[in-house]
């Protein structure tokens, strides 16, 4: 074998150790971050502080240019999942949003899009970036046009999440799309026979599927909103399951729900309550000052309060429709009036679903009483 010869094989072989180095650092950073990009830990500056430096290391993959052009698409994507999540988190902790790095995640997400490759092995699909640029569009920069015109593409694609999304859609009219109760079921019934294959969209849509049918009277497939609320926790059983353990799906929310259906029929089980409250929550003063009103801890002015505490506006929607619910279930009309105008005033479109339901208590967006 010739000088010229050996030293060309060690040039490629010295290429080859650092293109699969960097081939397993992506493989690891991906895992890293798929694993807190649903993380409900109660120390979101730590969370924020790892995603960080998870995203640094990513650009130093992409800069190092050795990956292969999926792998580089990865790159891309998962370096946008980290940047989104840790404007997810200050939104939560009730912090500023960067919006020029939501733009930047935009923009590269656009890029992947329009090149279309897609890499399977770490889940980074077309339909799974139009799901996540609708999610920044409308959360972080606020165009629901623009969201929206992500997410009719991706649900075209079948991908659950935004099949649940537009399930929504159908049922407030937002985004522009026709109102249709019995559609916006049938979303959701698609999206809940993926089971556990989208992380908590089944558990979620089998949820939305109890709501519709109990508070606008729609005909709910198989059962009625027990039936489908207990569908909700046995996917988020399975979640657990799945995850080791951990219980990465809001439970809170759904045992609430059980809670006031069975009420509803004459059943008070206070053990729901306390299940609730020591479930994993995106925000858990407002779970917890919907848990106190109803179990009689927290006196009227004492929800109200502590539902102020919660850190986004998106937390008070639920608590304060929860408010509504229990108190026209205990016949206390005049105090559920007073929680509708409060959650009138939160003026988020996370509010829109909670304003429909109302309508089963005789509410509508421009009366603010009964």
């Amino acid at each position: 074998m010739t000088y010229q010869l050996r030293v060309m094989l060690l040039l490629l072989f010295s290429s080859f150790i650092g293109w699969t180095q960097d081939s397993k650092e992506l493989n690891n950073i991906a895992l890293d971050i798929e694993q807190r990009r649903y993380q409900l830990s109660a120390n979101r500056e730590q969370t924020i502080s790892e995603l960080s430096a998870l995203a640094k290391r990513i650009s130093i993959l992409i800069e190092n240019g050795k990956l292969a052009p999926p792998e580089m698409a990865a790159a891309y994507y998962y370096r946008a999942i980290a940047w989104t999540q840790i404007n997810s988190l200050h939104y939560l902790d009730g912090k500023k949003i960067d919006e020029a790095l939501a733009r930047q995640v935009l923009t590269d997400l656009d890029k992947l899009i329009a090149g279309g490759i897609e890499y399977p092995p770490l889940g980074v699909r077309t339909s799974e970036e139009l799901y996540v640029a609708g999610s920044v569009a409308i959360m972080q920069l606020h165009s629901e046009s623009l969201a929206f015109s992500y997410w009719r593409k991706c649900a075209a694609l079948d991908h659950a999440g935004c099949l649940n999304i537009m399930a929504n859609a159908t049922l407030t009219g937002a985004g522009k799309q026709k109102v249709d109760f019995q559609e916006a079921i049938n979303y959701h019934l698609k999206v809940f026979n993926t089971g556990t294959k989208y992380h908590c969209a089944g558990a979620y849509s089998a949820q939305s599927i109890a709501s519709i049918g109990y508070f606008t009277g729609t005909a709910t497939p198989q059962g009625d909103e027990l039936f489908w609320i207990e569908r909700a926790l046995d996917l988020t059983d399975q979640m657990a399951s799945e995850d080791k353990g951990q219980k990465p799906c809001v439970r809170s929310n759904m045992l609430i729900d059980e809670f006031l259906y069975r009420l509803a029929r004459g059943d008070r089980q206070d053990a729901l309550l306390y299940d609730a409250s020591t479930q994993p929550e995106l925000d858990p003063n407002s779970t917890q000052a919907v848990v106190g009103f109803i179990s009689g801890q927290l006196t009227p002015r004492g929800f109200s309060s502590a539902v102020a505490l919660a850190k986004n506006d998106v937390a008070k929607c639920p608590a304060y429709f929860s408010a509504i619910w229990y108190a026209e279930l205990t016949n206390r009309h005049s105090l559920a009036r007073q929680y509708y105008q409060d959650m009138l005033n939160v003026h988020v479109p996370n509010c829109d679903i909670e304003i429909l339901y109302a309508r089963k208590f005789k509410f509508s967006p421009q009366a603010k009483s009964r």
